[in-house]
């Protein structure tokens, strides 16, 4: 091997070594951004967030038959426990809605009440779907997902809506 083939050699291997530590530069760069931006502005400390234990409450869970004119409905009662299980020292739930078929809740959403760190509330929702996604008579399953204050989402997974005939009580 000759003088100007090593040196050429050594040349090629640093600018090789040299492209790898630059994108390894790019890549902190951009995870230190995002970290960044991730967290509130302003602020040393990380982002806050909040755990929601969400259980459902199976004897507030149920549908029944209903209907608007001549549209038929699923009126959809969903009962469940909430439970903030913290970092943060207070909880509030500012939306919640049926994951599939993708179905809001209707009824009011208080912003006044808050769920302090270690505390429970049961909770109702109603929903309203049209036109219904299952027979009469049969059980509905569907995933039903809580949103916080900080647009975390908290899913109960799996909730079994009953069929309520229209003269039963939810018992």
């Amino acid at each position: 091997m000759t003088w100007k083939q090593l040196v050429a050699l050594l040349v090629a291997l640093g600018a090789i070594g040299s492209a790898i530590a630059f994108f390894e530069y790019i890549k902190r760069f951009f995870s230190w951004s995002w970290k960044w931006l991730d967290k509130p502005w302003g602020s040393g400390q990380p982002p806050r967030r909040i755990t929601f234990t969400v259980t459902p409450d199976y004897s507030q869970c149920y549908w029944q038959e209903g209907g608007r004119g001549k549209v038929p409905h699923m009126l959809i009662i969903c009962g469940l426990h909430i439970t903030n299980a913290g970092p943060a020292q207070q909880g509030q739930v500012i939306d919640a809605y049926i994951r599939r078929p993708h179905t809001r809740a209707s009824n009011y959403m208080d912003p006044d009440v808050f769920y302090p760190r270690g505390f429970a509330r049961d909770v109702v929702f109603n929903f309203e779907i049209a036109p219904p996604v299952v027979n009469s008579g049969e059980d509905f399953v569907a995933d039903v997902v809580v949103v916080d204050q900080f647009c975390g989402k908290h899913i109960a997974e799996g909730v079994t809506f009953r069929p309520q005939a229209r003269g039963d009580s939810a018992t």
